[in-house]
């Protein structure tokens, strides 16, 4: 009997590869070690996510790299341990956000105490949304040629 290959094992081997690679080397990757495997996903570049920044609300954003901007000194010079760099959807603002103050992104659920109602929320959320099943829509093409 063929077992269905788990996609939970696929997730975990690339991001074992990703931080053997060196790719998550210097300030995010020191961060990683602390971080059990099966969390690690949610701060790899790519990742969509509910971030904190100070003391707005969370708002829909993308994790990225911070590989691709060591070129922006005062963004890089603001990085402290145990911080992710995000780009918030809506107002493409980048900023090094507590991993702590982030969630992972779900359309259907807000993480903010008190619900935003806000037009530029919606778009955001609309846009990670966008984004999401963008992704789901290849994986399950992907899928469908593989099977």
């Amino acid at each position: 009997c063929d077992e269905a290959e788990d996609p939970w094992d696929e997730e975990e081997e690339m991001t074992a590869k990703y931080e053997s690679d060196g790719k998550t080397g210097g300030a995010l990757g020191d961060d990683l070690d602390d971080i059990p495997l099966s969390e690690r996903k949610l701060f790899l570049p790519g990742a969509l996510v509910f971030a904190q920044f100070a003391y707005y609300p969370f708002w829909p954003a993308m994790v990225r790299d911070p590989e691709q901007h060591k070129g922006d000194a005062q963004l890089m010079k603001m990085h402290k341990k145990g911080q992710v760099l995000v780009e918030f959807f809506g107002t493409k603002n980048f900023s090094w956000v507590d991993r702590r103050k982030t969630v992972p992104f779900n359309a259907n659920v807000d993480p903010n105490p008190k619900p935003i109602k806000n037009q530029s929320f919606r778009k955001a959320v609309s846009a990670a949304a966008a984004v999401q099943a963008q992704r789901e829509a290849k994986a399950s093409k992907k899928e469908r040629v593989k099977g």
